[in-house]
């Protein structure tokens, strides 16, 4: 399960020390899917309907952006604005490929098909 958490810079230095301690010890590393943000970006993320995009990928693994506007009812630009804040978070992958026959077509994609937790730590 991929993890996204709101904390400071102090928290994830912490967290990155816990992992040090555990390689010194010599114990087993606890492997860690977590990206760690500002709490800004956390409350972005949570202002948009992001579970919504987020399943709508998730159904298809790979949607175009026309297919998600279509699926979500979001206009191109509230989109657009939605999936960079998914982007910057490594949560979605966006690349621009030919249509066949005539221009291109922005498709977008889960870096990963893990589940996903959102946790805010206040």
């Amino acid at each position: 399960m991929k993890t996204l958490k709101a904390g400071t810079t102090k928290d994830f230095f912490s967290s990155v020390r816990e992992t040090a301690r555990e390689i010194d010890e010599g114990k087993p590393v606890t492997p860690k899917d977590t990206v760690w943000i500002e709490p800004e970006v956390m409350l972005e993320l949570l202002k948009i309907n992001a579970t919504d995009v987020i399943k709508t990928i998730r159904s298809s693994s790979r949607v175009t952006y026309a297919e998600l506007q279509k699926n979500t009812g979001r206009s191109r630009a509230a989109l657009n604005k939605d999936i960079r804040v998914l982007e910057q978070v490594g949560i979605v992958r966006v690349q621009t490929e030919k249509n066949p026959g005539h221009g291109v077509h922005k498709v977008v994609e889960l870096v990963s098909a893990a589940p996903m937790e959102f946790k805010a730590v206040i």
